[in-house]
């Protein structure tokens, strides 16, 4: 089977005081680079594609979305779920798993319950990597916030830019 690649990018808002609406131009630059390589073969908006949601900024996005020329994943952002309603009735649940060429995909929502993967979840995680993971070639995670910062000294270098309605203690 060929290989394949994938896109993850995140912030895709752009700048807190862009002006802008839909995807941020200089992410917008870089489609025709994604589009002409052909192992390239979905993306994964790893949260914070809008600043401030509304049904016209969402409509924006999508119009975006649909000029990538790939399939691209929703991996919902605080900034994005601050009208959580709006975001669900467009895009649907904020944690998914697929499987694509024998690699598991997981989409995890730790803004449910302050960047804790807890409730039904945490049991949707547990049932899918106890069906699904000893089959898998890769097992391929994602989630807005940089849970894995926490506490672990090997990452002190790397600055969170927000710790937005983190609790403490979080069960990462």
């Amino acid at each position: 089977m060929a290989p394949y690649s994938f896109v993850i990018a995140g912030h895709t808002y752009g700048e807190t005081a862009s002006n802008h609406v839909g995807l941020y131009p200089p992410f917008q630059a870089k489609y025709n680079y994604i589009s002409s390589r052909s192992g390239i073969e979905m993306c994964f908006l790893t949260g914070d594609m809008v600043r401030k949601p509304s049904i016209r900024v969402w409509d924006e996005v999508d119009v975006d979305i649909d000029s990538l020329k790939v399939d691209v994943y929703m991996v919902a952002g605080n900034h994005d779920l601050n009208n959580k309603p709006l975001y669900v009735s467009r895009y649907g649940r904020t944690y998914f798993k697929f499987t694509y060429r024998n690699d598991l995909f997981i989409v995890l929502d730790p803004i449910e319950d302050n960047w804790n993967i807890s409730g039904e979840q945490l049991a949707f995680l547990n049932t899918t990597l106890d069906s699904s993971a000893a089959g898998s070639d890769n097992i391929f995670v994602f989630f807005h916030q940089v849970l894995w910062s926490a506490g672990v000294q090997e990452f002190n270098h790397i600055s969170v830019n927000s710790f937005e309605g983190r609790a403490l203690p979080i069960n990462f």
